[in-house]
C-alpha cells in the first residue's frame, strides 16, 4: 500500500486573489509561490463565505456553510467534522499552530497530537467579539433567558480554551515554544491559578458571573490575565532597531507608496465631491471615509512604523517563528505516522507586516528585506494600491521558499502535500479605494486563491482551475487529492469533479457578534454577470424584491454603481434572487432546530 503523505495547510490570512503574482505590479510579488503552480492544483476564483477569520474558517476547516447549526457564534465547535478530526481519523498524526483564543474547544482539541500556541489569550477578543455586545443590550433593558444561556456556553467554551492554554504549556513541551519566549508578568504573577478562581466563580453562579463581566468590561479581573504578549519592552525595542538600521529600504517603500497612488490612484473626484456635499448636508462623518481611506494609502509606510512601535500591533507569531515551530516538531517526533500542520499567518492582515518582528535577528531581518526590495524597485510606473501589503506577500513568499528548502533537506519535501489558501480576502489593498471597507459585498473581500501542490500529484490534475469555487470546496478536493473518504456532512465540491458552480453565495452577520436570535443575516450571491447582495433580519420573511445591492459585473467591474431599484430583472436576476431566498429560508429553519435542541 502506498505510503500516506504528510499534509501542510498554510492559512495566508487576507488575500485578495488578484494580488498574487504580477496582476497588479510589474514583477510578481509572489515569484516562489508562482513556480509550484507547475505541480499543483490552482484556483483563482474562489470565494470566503464572509470577510473576516470566524466565518470564513468554519466552512474552510470544516466544509460547513457557515451559519448552519447556530452560524460561527461557537467557532468551529458546533460542526461535526474539522480538519484535525478528518485527519486524525485517517492515520495521521496532527500538529496545530493557533492562538488560543481562536477558541478550538476540548472536542477539537483531543484530535491535535501537537498543539503549538502562536499567541497569549486575547480576552479582549472575546470581550469585544461577544459580549461587549450584550452589555450594551443590557444597558437597555433584561436579557432573556436564551441569551444568558447562550453567554454561558460560550463562556464554558472560553474557560475550557484558556484553562487547556496553561495546562498544554505545562506538560506538552512543543505547546510553549513560541509564547513562552515573551512572558511579561513578574513569576509571582500566576495567572492559570487566577483563571481557576474566576473560573470556579462563574461555576457556582453563572448568571451572577456574566453580568458582573457585562458591567464591568475589560476592567474584570479576567481581563488582566496576559502574561504571553509579543508587546515587550524588548521586541519594541528590537523593532526600533529594524527601522533604524533599514533606514534606506522604509525611505525607498514609503516615497514609492506615496508617488505611485499620488499619480496612479483611481481616486475619483465625482466621488469626492459627492462625500463633500453628503457632509456638509448630514453632517455625517461617514460621508468623509472615502477621503480619510485615500489619505491613509498615500500614507501606509509611516503607519506600518507607527503602529509597529505600540504594544499590541501584532497579536500572534510571526510566520518565521511559526515555521521553526512547525520543523522542531516534526525533527522531535520519532513517530513514523505521516502529519497533518495547520499554520496560520497574519502578515497581511490590517496590521501588516513584512519582517520577522519576533526573531531578535537584525541580520535575518537584512535578509528577508533583500527579498522584498526588488518589489519596491520594480512594483511598476502603473502600480496603485498598498505597497506595504504587496511587500507582506512577498515575506510569505520567503518563508513558503524556506518551507520547501527544509522539508527538501530532510528528505521529506517528495511525500509532502502542501495547501496555501486563505481565509478571505482584503480591502486593505485599497485599490479601488473604497468608502466603506471590511463589511461590504466587494469582491476584494473574498476572492481567494487556492494552491494544492505535491510532487506526486496525478498529472492529469495538475492546472489552473478556472470555474467559480467556495471555501467549502477546500477540503473535498484535498480528501480527493489524497485519496481520503469525504465525510457526508461535507457541503463543498470537490474542483476534481466540477467544473465551477454556476453562482457562489457568501452568508454572515455583519461585523461584531454573529446574534441569530435578533441580528441580519449579510447574503450575496455573484457569479460572473451579476452580484446581488441582501441585509435581512433572521426573524422576518426574506424580502426578496428589495436588495442592498446590485451590481452588473459585466459593465462595472469596480462595483462602484449600485443598481438596487434601478434594474429590470432578466433571468439571471430572477434565478439568482431565488437561489438566495432559499438559502435565507434553510438558515431560518436551522436556527430554529439547533435552538430547539441546545437551548
Amino acid at each position: 500500500m502506498k505510503q500516506k503523505n504528510n499534509v501542510i495547510v498554510l492559512l495566508i490570512d487576507s488575500i485578495f486573489s488578484e494580488c498574487l503574482g504580477d496582476r497588479k505590479t510589474a514583477i510578481s510579488a509572489t515569484p516562489f509561490i508562482d513556480s509550484l503552480k507547475e505541480n499543483a492544483i490552482f484556483a483563482p476564483n474562489l470565494y470566503s463565505y464572509g470577510p473576516f477569520t470566524d466565518v470564513a474558517s468554519k466552512a474552510l476547516y470544516c466544509s460547513t456553510k457557515p451559519l448552519d447549526s447556530y452560524g460561527y457564534y461557537f467557532g468551529l465547535n458546533s460542526t461535526e467534522n474539522n480538519h484535525f478530526k478528518l485527519f486524525k481519523e485517517n492515520g495521521y498524526k496532527t500538529v496545530g499552530l493557533y492562538y488560543p483564543y481562536y477558541l478550538l474547544g476540548s472536542e477539537i482539541e483531543k484530535h491535535i497530537d501537537h498543539p503549538i500556541y502562536t499567541g497569549g489569550f486575547k480576552y479582549s477578543s472575546v470581550w469585544g467579539g461577544k459580549l461587549e455586545y450584550y452589555a450594551k443590550k443590557k444597558a437597555k433593558g433584561e436579557l432573556s433567558d436564551k441569551e444568558y444561556a447562550l453567554m454561558e456556553e460560550c463562556m464554558e467554551l472560553v474557560f475550557g480554551c484558556w484553562i487547556s492554554f496553561y495546562n498544554d504549556i505545562e506538560s506538552k513541551k512543543c505547546s510553549g515554544q513560541i509564547v513562552t519566549r515573551f512572558k511579561t508578568r513578574d513569576a509571582d504573577y500566576n495567572g492559570k491559578e487566577h483563571l481557576l478562581k474566576q473560573y470556579d466563580e462563574f461555576r457556582q453562579e453563572p448568571k451572577k458571573y456574566i453580568d458582573g463581566l457585562l458591567e464591568k468590561g475589560m476592567d474584570h479581573p479576567i481581563a488582566q490575565i496576559n502574561e504571553y504578549d509579543f508587546g515587550t519592552n524588548d521586541n519594541i525595542e528590537f523593532i526600533k532597531s529594524v527601522f533604524e538600521n533599514n533606514k534606506a529600504f522604509f525611505k525607498e517603500a514609503n516615497k514609492t507608496n506615496f508617488r505611485r497612488n499620488l499619480f496612479n490612484t483611481d481616486f475619483s473626484i465625482k466621488e469626492f465631491f459627492k462625500n463633500i456635499f453628503g457632509y456638509a448636508t448630514g453632517r455625517d462623518r461617514d460621508q468623509l471615509r472615502y477621503i480619510v481611506n485615500y489619505g491613509m494609502l498615500l500614507r501606509y509606510g509611516s503607519l506600518m512604523k507607527k503602529r509597529a512601535l505600540k504594544s499590541g500591533w501584532q497579536n500572534i507569531a510571526s510566520l518565521n517563528s511559526q515555521i521553526t515551530a512547525l520543523l522542531n516538531t516534526i525533527d522531535s517526533d520519532n513517530e513514523s505516522k505521516p502529519f497533518y500542520a495547520s499554520l496560520h499567518t497574519l502578515e497581511p492582515h490590517h496590521n501588516i507586516s513584512f519582517f520577522s518582528f519576533d526573531s531578535f535577528d537584525g541580520e535575518l531581518v537584512k535578509e528577508e528585506l533583500e527579498y522584498l526590495s526588488p518589489l519596491v524597485k520594480e512594483c511598476g510606473k502603473k502600480f496603485s494600491g498598498n505597497l506595504m501589503y504587496m511587500l507582506s506577500l512577498r515575506y510569505v513568499d520567503f518563508y513558503v521558499k524556506k518551507l520547501y528548502s527544509e522539508l527538501e533537506k530532510r528528505g521529506i519535501l517528495d511525500n509532502t502535500t502542501i495547501v496555501l489558501v486563505s481565509d478571505h480576502g482584503t480591502s486593505y489593498f485599497s485599490s479601488p479605494v473604497r468608502n466603506s471597507v471590511v463589511n461590504t459585498f466587494y469582491k476584494e473581500n473574498y476572492n481567494i486563491p487556492l494552491l494544492i501542490w505535491g510532487k506526486n500529484i496525478d498529472k492529469d490534475l495538475i492546472g489552473q482551475y478556472n470555474g467559480l469555487y467556495s471555501s467549502d470546496d477546500v477540503m473535498p478536493t484535498l480528501c480527493d487529492v489524497l485519496r481520503i473518504e469525504r465525510p457526508s456532512s461535507f457541503s463543498g465540491v470537490s474542483l476534481l469533479e466540477d467544473s465551477g458552480r454556476k453562482w457562489v453565495i457568501s452568508e454572515y452577520m455583519g461585523g461584531g457578534v454573529p446574534d441569530m436570535l435578533e441580528r441580519e443575516v449579510w447574503l450575496c450571491i455573484r457569479n460572473g454577470k451579476y452580484s446581488v447582495a441582501y441585509k435581512n433580519s433572521i426573524a422576518k420573511e426574506f424580502d426578496v424584491d428589495k436588495p442592498f445591492c446590485v451590481f452588473d459585473l459585466e459593465k462595472d467591474k469596480l462595483e462602484r454603481h449600485n443598481l438596487a431599484g434601478k434594474t429590470k430583472d432578466d433571468d439571471m436576476l430572477v434565478a439568482m434572487k431565488k437561489a438566495v431566498n432559499e438559502r435565507f429560508v434553510e438558515i431560518q429553519k436551522e436556527t430554529t432546530a439547533f435552538l430547539k435542541k441546545q437551548l
